[in-house]
């Protein structure tokens, strides 16, 4: 008997690029940014999808950037690989951004909040194993970055007091970041399942959308 069944197929028009920000005394700069998705806050490396006409290295730069108002003259391909095989074409480029300087303030978007967590490169390994940050292309960029370029920082003497602070900070920008269901635009199915798009304020209070993928 032969059995036949859907398979889930999202094709994107674009890349992304995400970048792994860290300065000479092994500071990473990472992001809270609230995931209406997930109704909850993570914890991420810059990161975002190419402007027309632009390759990977390009968007890593802008977003690294936009995002934290650092730059940097030393920027290393890491690797190119697909997001979420499974159901999307969708690739990221890697780069590995060192010893960044600040230069400016954010860019954010009009619907953008975004607050920059500076994490000791040490501190940051141990939140990873803490599952405090759960952000799949965060892990991979430490990953790489320890792994394939060989960063590695001595442990801080005060490593638990810093992960204190930096959780508690955590705490605080989930409430100050958190996104307000105002309404539903509309509910459509497709063969993944259905798309809900929700109005959301943001805490700009700038009425927004935030498009959630439901899976059968």
């Amino acid at each position: 008997e032969i059995f036949t069944y859907a398979k889930s197929v999202v094709n994107k028009d674009v890349g992304a690029g995400c970048v792994f920000p860290i300065d000479s005394r092994g500071v990473i700069a990472l992001e809270t940014q609230y995931r209406f998705n997930l109704r909850d806050l993570l914890v991420e490396l810059p990161a975002g999808r190419m402007d027309e006409g632009e390759d990977y290295l390009a968007c890593a730069k802008r977003e690294l950037k936009e995002e934290t108002g650092l730059v940097s003259d030393n920027m290393k391909e890491q690797c190119v690989y697909y997001i979420q095989p499974d159901f999307t074409d969708e690739e990221l480029g890697a780069y590995l951004a060192l010893d960044v300087k600040l230069s400016g303030g954010q860019e954010l978007d009009h619907d953008e909040s975004v607050n920059v967590l500076s994490v000791p490169f040490d501190v940051c390994e141990e939140l990873i194993k803490r599952d405090v940050i759960e952000d799949e292309r965060t892990i991979i960029g430490f990953g790489l970055a320890k792994v394939i370029d060989g960063i590695d920082f001595p442990k801080n003497t005060n490593q638990e007091q810093i992960i204190s602070q930096i959780i508690s900070r955590i705490e605080d920008d989930k409430e100050k970041l958190k996104e307000e269901e105002v309404d539903i635009s509309y509910t459509y199915v497709c063969e993944f399942g259905f798309v809900r798009d929700h109005i959301v304020k943001t805490p700009k209070l700038v009425n927004t959308r935030r498009e959630c993928m439901y899976m059968k």
